[in-house]
């Protein structure tokens, strides 16, 4: 059996027993664009609920934030975390199935995404906030990348170059360009302060930047843009 289908059973076998809390996708599934934008590189998808990660991972597929059933606009189910990985990395099944023994019932979103960080071993970080929140929820947002992503690279980086913070729902509180630059520079320092403070993450290319994908929205340039320089920052 070829190396992408395997990948494929896993990934279905996932989603079999996790549900839609955990979405794997193959990079070749992405629009063309991405795809190529991406070059073979793992991603996770990660930020706390309702922050859009299922949308963007929608939208990276098909080009739209939503699904359309019986002429309805659907957004996609919410998930604790989504990734990307090249056709050609050997996702393990045994290391999900411990994580599905180990933690029974609902699983805790952070449970899933240190196994994923462990097992994925991705190149790039993309973490969703809601920017809609006040600027002391927004911040407390930001700091959790410590003690749940940052902490499981306490030793190395390892294959980790690139981790972005995309401030979403841009379209409900970016009332004109300059709170939305000023939000967008709160997240920002929030995040540089967090990579500061240890000399072992100061290679870590990072970056905020505003994103909406709202199903009322035509077009959706905001997330292309921070899309371009996650990109451009994960080939570095």
């Amino acid at each position: 059996m070829a190396m992408s289908d395997i990948l494929k059973d896993i990934a279905n076998w996932i989603v079999a027993n996790f549900g839609k809390q955990i979405l794997v996708v193959l990079l070749d599934k992405l629009q063309s664009q991405w795809n190529r934008l991406f070059a073979a590189k793992n991603i996770l998808i990660l930020g706390p609920k309702q922050t859009g990660k299922s949308s963007l991972l929608q939208y990276l597929s098909s080009g739209k934030p939503f699904e359309v059933v019986d002429g309805e606009i659907r957004p996609p189910a919410p998930t604790a975390l989504a990734a990307i990985v090249d056709r050609k990395f050997p996702l393990q099944q045994g290391s999900w199935l411990k994580l599905k023994k180990d933690v029974p019932g609902d699983l805790d979103l952070r449970d899933a995404w240190s196994q994923a960080i462990a097992d994925i071993k991705p190149q790039g970080i993309i973490y969703m906030v809601d920017g809609s929140h006040d600027d002391a929820r927004l911040l407390a947002d930001v700091r959790e990348i410590e003690p749940y992503v940052l902490v499981h690279y306490g030793d190395s980086l390892g294959h980790l170059a690139a981790l972005h913070v995309f401030v979403n729902f841009s379209d409900r509180w970016a009332n004109n360009p300059k709170e939305q630059n000023r939000r967008v520079r709160l997240v920002q320092d929030a995040l540089a302060d967090l990579v500061d403070g240890r000399s072992l993450w100061a290679s870590l290319r990072t970056n905020a930047a505003a994103s909406q994908l709202s199903p009322s929205k035509k077009s959706w340039e905001d997330v292309d843009r921070a899309l371009h320089y996650f990109g451009a920052d994960l080939l570095g």
